[in-house]
């Protein structure tokens, strides 16, 4: 793993700096050393719903716990393998936590949840991390079809024994709570459980592990090969390859642009290695934006970029299990679809915390000028707006054409600016030049030296356009626009405390409470504080000891009356 050594990974001022792919292929291990133990909030859900979910992880023995993967990738798929939701969450001190939703139009029936990492997928599927769940849409008949005699004909599925010990002690209890109560409940872990982490669920089902199933030939063989998937050391990476279109063969030295199409959040450089693969680490955003990702090199037309998919796209061999519910469980699963249903007819979603995407800041801080083209008098085109309005910007000429440059104490001739429109780079030539002034929304000049990657630029001059078109620019060579899921940030906090509170809408909830992690002291004690909601009904509180390996499970119920 030495040569491993050979990648640099560099982040600062909201800039990305280029990576380079590995000049040889290394063998991958035996097994990728990394385990999982994967932790949902409970074990039936109505559609449209949340998935809690909370992971333990552990890296290689051979690191001896320095940094492996930062970064987690957690899908609900079909037994077949199709995605119908997913999140990357990032791993902090070997622990990651998160939430999905469950799309409101999904056929009942049992899926799964998995988790693994990039390093991972370098190997076989079936050493993830899967815990199967049962979710039912009150909207639709239709029930998710397959076959046990299809995809999942070589794998079968089993439910362990679970390990409830008697370490674990919950205080507080009581025969039943009033609707609308404030409880505190005391918790006490033995000292020969310690340390550990656990997870604390409060549902109308359990909470359950992917340790409480086993899901077959997890230890199949894995046969050597090269490394296709770097472990992300540093957060989230984007990865891929580029080769010449007419013989297929990989291109080294080309140069790649990544950059956010119309925000000017993200923009980066990256060169190719030897084998055509090139890699950008990503800094720590949100969101989902759409991207653009261009060959600058030279020969242009003769270049193909292939991007690596985000998720594992890898055959599949789960089991199909056909959705049950037992009689013991329908009053339940009658309440859960119910409360699901009010739910929606409740909540005003104008009312929901947003998401906060972190691009609100240009990958060049705020230093640079900026000038709205509207604020002045109409002029014919760029040109001529820039030599009248932007003392910063001078236009010159050469025997090709006219070209500008951006003046400044730390801007020197012999690096060109940085030339953007709508934050993609373009050509620094007398098209750019010439773009009616009446399709630009507003300039932003930097006037100083500005690094990306190993390139110098004599400052940035960025053009946005007032319709997000390029402003009708001419855009030649091999050039992709993308979405690209970044990091997911749904810490599930309304979870942690008391509830809703006061509030003139009923509350009604299929889970009361959910901690992924809960806070346990040295001596081994620790607390739940929650308010019931104003629905009775029959809860159930879950411990989880949630470390790889290791199964503790702890359950008692609470009863709303």
């Amino acid at each position: 793993m030495k040569k491993l050594s050979t990648y640099i990974i560099l982040l600062c001022c909201f800039m990305l700096i280029p990576v380079f792919a590995q000049e040889e292929a290394m063998v991958l291990p035996a097994g990728p050393g990394e385990a999982l133990a994967l932790v949902s909030d409970r074990s039936i859900y109505g559609a449209g719903e949340d998935v809690h979910y909370f992971a333990s992880y552990t890296v290689p023995a051979s690191l001896k716990g320095s940094p492996w993967s930062t970064v987690l990738y957690v899908e609900l798929i079909n037994w077949d393998g199709t995605k119908q939701a997913a999140s990357k969450v990032l791993i902090r001190n070997g622990a990651a936590e998160g939430s999905l939703e469950i799309p409101d139009n999904m056929s009942s029936g049992v899926y799964y949840l998995r988790a693994y990492t990039k390093w991972m997928r370098n190997y076989s599927p079936d050493t993830y991390a899967y815990l199967p769940l049962r979710i039912l849409n009150p909207r639709s008949q239709e029930v998710l079809a397959g076959s046990a005699e299809g995809n999942g004909k070589r794998l079968s599925i089993e439910h362990l024994s679970e390990n409830q010990t008697e370490g674990i002690r919950i205080s507080g209890m009581k025969d039943q709570f009033r609707t609308g109560e404030k409880v505190e409940l005391g918790i006490q872990i033995s000292r020969d459980l310690l340390p550990g982490r656990y997870s604390v669920g409060i549902s109308k089902t359990p909470a359950q592990s992917s340790l409480d199933y086993s899901i077959g030939n997890k230890a199949e063989a894995h046969e050597p090969g090269k490394i296709e998937y770097l472990p992300e050391m540093n957060g989230l990476t984007l990865s891929g390859r580029i080769i010449d279109s007419d013989t297929g063969e990989p291109v080294e030295g080309a140069s790649l642009h990544l950059s956010s199409y119309a925000n000017p959040f993200l923009y980066a450089e990256v060169i190719s290695a030897g084998d055509g693969s090139f890699l950008f680490t990503l800094p720590h955003f949100t969101g989902n934006p759409e991207l653009h990702i261009a060959n600058g090199s030279d020969s242009l037309l003769n270049h193909k970029v292939l991007l690596a998919s985000e998720f594992c796209n890898k055959p599949l061999n789960l089991p199909y299990t056909p959705l049950r519910i037992d009689s013991a469980e329908q009053d339940i699963v009658r309440e859960i679809l119910v409360n699901t249903q009010l739910k929606e007819r409740y909540t005003d979603e104008s009312d929901l915390p947003g998401q906060n995407d972190g691009l609100d800041i240009p990958f060049y801080g705020k230093g640079a000028s900026v000038t709205y083209v509207n604020d002045f008098i109409e002029l014919s085109d760029l040109g001529e707006f820039i030599y009248e309005i932007i003392p910063q910007v001078s236009i010159n000429s050469s025997s090709s054409g006219s070209f500008l440059s951006v003046q400044g104490p730390s801007c020197m001739d012999i690096y060109p600016p940085l030339v953007l429109m709508d934050n993609v780079p373009v050509n620094n030539n007398e098209e750019f030049l010439n773009i009616p002034s009446n399709r630009i929304e507003r300039i932003e000049v930097l006037n100083q030296a500005y690094m990306v990657g190993n390139k110098r630029y004599s400052g940035i001059f960025s053009v946005y356009s007032s319709k997000r078109d390029m402003a009708g620019i001419t855009q030649e060579g091999e050039r992709y626009f993308f979405n690209l899921r970044f990091l997911d940030d749904k810490h599930p906090d309304h979870m942690h405390g008391a509830g809703p509170g006061e509030s003139s809408l009923p509350d009604i909830r299929n889970l009361l409470y959910w901690e992924p992690e809960i806070e346990i002291t040295d001596e081994g004690t620790g607390k739940v504080s929650f308010r019931t909601p104003d629905i009775p009904g029959e809860y159930v509180l879950t411990l989880r000891g949630a470390g790889p390996g290791k199964s503790l499970y702890k359950k008692a119920l609470i009863s709303v009356k």
